[in-house]
């Protein structure tokens, strides 16, 4: 396949689907300072609950989550960790070495 012109992802584009993503887990009540719908929460911003670091060699994503109570964090928790790897990677070919997340809370 021929190469016609490069290809850059915004890292906003890259917010968007880790916040879609880790909403439709089951078990997570919210992402602190996440709405989709809100412009100012996609940035790297201090009142944001996602924040996305583009090292040399990494995408390193941290979380700050208020999960169900009914559920078992660990396991809620490594599905968040394994669907936002594989749901960037598939949508835009970028590979996260690491999701760190806090667990803010529970309701």
């Amino acid at each position: 396949m021929e190469f016609k012109g490069s290809i850059k992802i915004s890292q906003d584009i890259v917010t968007n689907i880790i916040g879609i993503t880790v909403s439709e887990i089951e078990g997570v009540n919210c992402i602190i300072g996440y709405s989709p719908n809100t412009l100012i929460n996609i940035k790297n911003k201090d009142n944001s609950g996602i924040v996305v670091d583009y090292n040399e060699n990494s995408i390193v994503v941290t979380l700050s989550v208020i999960l169900d109570k009914n559920y078992i964090i660990t396991e809620v928790c490594e599905k968040i960790q394994t669907q936002v790897i594989e749901k960037v990677k598939t949508m835009t070919d970028l590979v996260i070495n690491q999701v760190n997340i806090y667990v803010a809370g529970i309701i």
